[in-house]
């Protein structure tokens, strides 16, 4: 996520005349020892940009996080929740935060998790505008899936299918290959995949006029992957949020989004996936997100006290308050 963002940014910055850089495990623009003016980076690798005293963080004047929802009550999102505070104390003024997400249920639990409740914040939630299109269809075995996605690509189309494990992905990726028309047309993307293949299914999928992806939740977020025409759903998501999350892909550029939930008799409770896929979808249509109060979560602190003291050579330095 973090090359697509570079990617998608890159242009209108450089009109402007600002450098965009990334870091991350693959790829470190700062080695080159000219300071981008945009930074892109994981939690991770801003953790060893603070360890090694980075130069490139005393210019550090506001700091973006994307996808809020990814972090929001976990060990991760706790511990950029310290990083951040390691970074302010290194500052000679406050840098400003912004979070984003489309699918948070109330936004104050953000901002009590990430900065604490006494962090002055500005909350702006604007409401969907476009209208969910969305069919329940059993799918008794595999001839009638293949039957159905036949149906689909009578056309050119670009589908987006979502599979709870990357084993399914495997399946029924490996199904549909066994068709002649179908076989250079299906790609698979999950995060066990190498980089270099995630990417070559993202621009091979965006630049086919027809192309079916079967994909885990890498392609929840925003990788820029073209015009969807429609998503299918392999098995119920695990929440709202993440329903949402998978059908805002289709069709981004039209008020409507078209979703395929699919029920197969293969399945422990077929009935019971049917009545999760409509709770789901009226939720989804209601915008009725799920609203947990933030946890107090430890397992980073540990982790970030080491940090600190293995950056100082060992030292620690208690702070002196006024």
């Amino acid at each position: 996520m973090v090359n697509d963002i570079e990617k998608r940014i890159h242009l209108p910055l450089s009109s402007l005349g600002l450098r965009v850089g990334v870091r991350h495990g693959d790829r470190d623009d700062l080695a080159s020892g000219q300071t981008p003016h945009v930074l892109v980076t994981t939690p991770e690798s801003f953790d060893v940009l603070l360890f090694r005293k980075d130069a490139a963080l005393i210019t550090v004047k506001a700091v973006i996080i994307d996808e809020v929802h990814l972090l929001y009550n976990t060990q991760r999102g706790l511990q950029l929740s310290i990083l951040l505070q390691r970074l302010k104390q290194s500052l000679t003024d406050n840098p400003q935060w912004v979070a984003l997400s489309a699918t948070v249920g109330r936004l104050p639990d953000i901002r009590d998790f990430l900065f604490g409740r006494d962090e002055q914040a500005e909350f702006f939630q604007f409401p969907a505008q476009r209208t969910i299109d969305a069919q329940i269809r059993n799918i008794s075995d595999d001839n009638s899936f293949l039957r159905l996605i036949r149906l689909l690509t009578q056309r050119p189309v670009k589908l987006l299918i979502f599979a709870n494990a990357r084993k399914e992905c495997e399946r029924l990726a490996g199904f549909l290959r066994q068709d002649k028309q179908l076989k250079a047309e299906v790609f698979v993307h999950y995060s066990s995949l190498s980089p270099n293949v995630r990417v070559e299914a993202e621009q091979n999928f965006s630049k086919s006029n027809t192309a079916i992806c079967i994909a885990t939740s890498t392609l929840e977020l925003g990788i820029d992957i073209g015009d969807i025409d429609a998503v299918l759903l392999w098995g119920v998501p695990s929440g709202v949020e993440s329903f949402l999350q998978r059908i805002g892909r289709s069709n981004r550029r039209s008020y409507k989004t078209n979703v395929v939930c699919l029920v197969s008799d293969d399945s422990e409770v077929p009935l019971g996936e049917v009545l999760r896929f409509m709770a789901i979808i009226d939720a989804g249509k209601r915008g009725e997100l799920s609203i947990r109060a933030p946890f107090e979560l430890f397992g980073a602190v540990g982790q970030q006290f080491l940090s600190v003291i293995a950056s100082d050579g060992g030292r620690f330095t208690r702070p002196v308050h006024n």
